[in-house]
């Protein structure tokens, strides 16, 4: 038995180089980027002799020497191998008390968690502590180790004796750290019921109250979310991550009062630019667009090289039609570098087809290489060719573009029947949809095209099989609502269904342009003046577009103010020279 014992070790022994060159690639024992880590104390060339190993002799009265140190090690890791990680944690915690090497401190908390013990991971974690000497660089370590664990309940018994041994002035800092981590954790939600009794004290640390505002809003409880959030504030009234989460949960019932919040936050502590960014974007999402843009102008005033700032004013600047100051901003963001380079070459096609530049739209358009745009970048170039009279070379063009993945094969297909529908033959990009439907019967988008082009082809019965399938699919569809609504109103006599689909619409976007274009229309076409001058007038003060233009016009005609008809048609006809709803309306009213 003693000969079968010593031959295990010799083996142990002997295949111990070879162990740790495996264990190093699959279980790291420094981050990549904590090269500021104190390496262990160089082995004397004695050591080096006796068995190359990144340990320290140490205190060996326990041990006898280096080798029966690797054995432990080696030992462990085994154990580990076949699944026993408490052993082999015990193990190597054994070796890392004696070596005082960080690494071999991590390696144990890495086996403790994996063990799901936490009296091993607490002591693990102290040990790597006192072995590093440095707050800042432990805890980035022991975040990192924790990084993959899910147990949450045993992440956060580790932390809560971590932040007893963090110096006081680092306390707050713990606790931002904490809060980033434990965000991106999945059981993030059930942080509020283990949290509160493991993180006792620190109630004069507004970051302490912050982290459990996050954590109650990971719950779901709003309520409590806004009063520790108000606890944060109180202790340090300049908190910005507190004031933008406070904002965020008060924009659940009025977005405005979130836009209050950060405003007046901002003119009391001008500097903090994370809250004027969260003011820029809550106006944004407000449809407060110019007051956006100012606030993105200050900030980009303050950090003239910030690719987003930049990128920002050019996207809300083509939002409200300053399409100059877009083509700047836009140009700008892609020379600094901003990672949505594809997406600003396809907006900066938009930017430029809008400003009647259309070679160079079409080049920047043909510039999008990947990505979400790469088809609609060239549907929206075969858009341009269409208007040149270049029909072959937009339809080559097409025939050419090689989509990658099903996205891009949909989306290829849209594009032919766009191409078809533009040059009038309504039947083939019908036929195109309809065979595309057959593969992806439950794509919204195709959807919603082929009834579009149904009603081309005088199919309203198909325009309404579709859409009243897509709202079944999606309950939220807005646009179905509204093209449903329309297209009764317009082609049929079934006033009162296409009334409750725009007003279904209206609810969901109500300030969308067009569908209050369509509720202006179908008052119209009910009889009730009033009620259409109002929805049109909104609908064209929002987006003065030629299709709109005609309806308003129309109405007013019939309500015998032709000269402000006729005014509206011939300014809107001027801005749209190619508008078909505009041509056909003034040949009837005026030619």
């Amino acid at each position: 038995m003693l000969l079968k014992l010593f031959s295990i070790r010799v083996f142990l022994i002997g295949s111990m180089l070879l162990l740790q060159a495996e264990l190093a690639e699959a279980y790291p024992l420094y981050l990549a980027e904590s090269s500021e880590i104190p390496e262990a104390r160089q082995t004397t060339a004695d050591e080096k002799e006796s068995v190359s190993i990144p340990f320290i002799k140490g205190d060996l009265e326990r041990f006898g020497d280096v080798t029966e140190l690797n054995y432990l090690y080696v030992l462990g890791e085994l154990y580990a191998q076949r699944g026993d990680f408490i052993s082999g944690a015990r193990l190597i915690f054994k070796v890392a008390e004696v070596t005082r090497d960080p690494r071999l401190g991590r390696r144990a908390l890495q086996l403790s968690l994996k063990a799901q013990e936490l009296e091993l991971s607490i002591s693990a974690t102290n040990l790597l502590m006192d072995s590093l000497g440095n707050d800042s660089l432990a805890i980035g370590l022991i975040f990192s180790t924790l990084g993959a664990e899910k147990n949450l309940t045993l992440v956060l018994g580790v932390m809560g004796k971590v932040i007893r041994r963090v110096p006081e002035e680092s306390v707050g800092r713990f606790f931002i750290q904490l809060t980033d981590f434990i965000s991106n954790h999945s059981n993030r939600d059930q942080t509020l019921s283990v949290a509160s009794d493991i993180l006792k004290g620190f109630d004069q640390v507004p970051e302490k109250h912050f982290f459990l505002a996050k954590a109650a809003q990971w719950a779901s409880d709003f309520s409590l979310a806004l009063i520790r959030v108000e606890q944060a504030l109180s202790i340090k009234p300049d908190m910005a991550r507190a004031i933008v989460l406070k904002a965020n949960l008060l924009s659940r019932d009025n977005p405005q009062d979130a836009v209050g919040i950060l405003k007046g936050f901002v003119d009391k502590y001008p500097g903090k630019d994370f809250v004027r960014v969260a003011l820029a974007r809550a106006q944004f999402l407000n449809g407060q667009l110019e007051e956006s843009r100012n606030e993105f102008y200050k900030l980009s005033t303050k950090n003239p090289q910030n690719s987003y700032y930049a990128y920002s004013i050019g996207i809300i600047s083509s939002e409200v039609g300053d399409w100059r100051t877009a083509d700047q901003y836009l140009q700008l963001a892609l020379k600094m570098g901003h990672v949505l380079q594809e997406t600003i070459k396809f907006k900066l096609g938009v930017v430029n087809e809008e400003l009647g530049k259309l070679e160079d739209a079409g080049r920047w358009y043909m510039s999008v290489e990947r990505g979400e745009n790469f088809i609609l970048a060239r549907a929206q170039y075969v858009g341009i060719l269409i208007k040149q009279n270049k029909f072959d070379q937009a339809q080559n063009l097409l025939n050419s573009t090689k989509p990658e993945g099903e996205s891009q094969e949909v989306q290829l297909l849209q594009a032919k029947a766009y191409l078809y529908r533009k040059i009038g033959e309504y039947q083939e990009a019908f036929d195109i949809l309809n065979a595309a439907i057959d593969n992806w019967p439950n794509h919204q988008e195709l959807l919603y095209d082929i009834a579009i082009a149904a009603e081309k082809i005088n199919r309203i019965d198909l325009v309404e099989k579709h859409l009243v399938y897509l709202i079944k699919l999606n309950p939220k569809h807005a646009q179905a609502y509204n093209a449903l609504g329309y297209t009764l109103a317009e082609r049929t006599q079934r006033y009162n269904e296409a009334f409750e689909y725009i007003q279904s619409a209206l609810k969901l976007e109500p300030h969308d342009p067009y569908i209050l274009d369509s509720m202006g229309w179908v008052c119209f076409k009910m009889g009730d003046v009033l009620c259409g001058k109002k929805y049109l007038k909104a609908a064209y003060k929002v987006r003065p577009d030629p299709e709109i233009a005609a309806h308003l016009g129309e109405l007013l005609w019939q309500e015998g103010q032709k000269k402000e008809a006729e005014k509206i048609w011939r300014e809107s006809l001027d801005a749209n020279p190619d508008s078909d709803p505009l041509k056909l309306i003034i040949e009837k009213y005026l030619d």
